[in-house]
């Protein structure tokens, strides 16, 4: 785990895997839940749509940030970790993401649907299958922080970690996409994460601009 003073590649990718895979495991229980006993209201049932598409969101842009720049530039620092078959699974859980996609939007404006909420959970535990046993990998070719801090100097990881930042965010809404990441973390790697954001981000998007778009899924995320 990367220390907030040292920027680490390793370390921040390790923050987006651990702020996804709670989304997916959020994902996979309350569609269970929800299935179950119905949602407490209709605001529940909207801000867990909002949290779903996000989560496919995030997921996408961060595998585009990694073919697209983390990839490319470790090949040279890293050449011997599995790049090709790492995208070849992107490719492979891209596939699911737009089911994905389709199922959180046939969650919105609907009561209590168990077929619904039964595919949601069928497509959320096949992401589930694919994406444990990739990031296994990521961690042992790629972002073990002891590794790559072997392969690169401090401004060469926070550039990689902003230009990877920047790409990702291209990629789809920063208004739910950063609070997603940043409150689906533990508060001490959340405090890790966000030193790296610009101070704007922490003091005005996040809680006055953007919180009218993401508060809706303040139920599902950690305190």
């Amino acid at each position: 785990m990367s220390n907030s003073s040292t920027p680490n590649i390793g370390g921040t990718m390790n923050f987006v895997h651990h702020a996804i895979t709670h989304g997916l495991e959020q994902a996979k229980i309350r569609s269970i839940i929800f299935r179950g006993a119905g949602y407490t209201n209709a605001a529940v049932r909207d801000g867990f749509e909002i949290y779903v598409r996000t989560l496919g969101m995030v997921i996408n842009a961060h595998h585009a940030s990694e073919d697209h720049v983390v990839y490319p530039y470790l090949k040279s620092k890293l050449p011997d970790a599995p790049y090709d078959e790492l995208s070849a699974e992107h490719q492979q859980m891209d596939v699911i993401l737009a089911e994905l996609q389709n199922a959180a939007g046939a969650l919105a404006n609907q009561d209590q649907d168990n077929a619904t909420l039964e595919n949601l959970n069928r497509i959320v535990t096949s992401l589930v299958d694919l994406w444990n046993p990739h990031i296994a990998k990521e961690q042992l070719y790629l972002y073990e922080p002891a590794l790559t801090a072997t392969v690169m100097n401090a401004e060469e990881h926070l550039q990689l970690i902003q230009d990877a930042a920047k790409h990702s965010l291209e990629q789809g809404n920063p208004a739910l996409m950063l609070p997603f990441l940043l409150y689906n973390l533990e508060p001490d790697e959340r405090a890790n994460m966000a030193s790296s954001l610009p101070p704007e981000f922490l003091e005005e998007m996040i809680p006055k601009v953007w919180k009218p778009q993401w508060w809706p899924m303040e139920p599902f995320l950690l305190d």
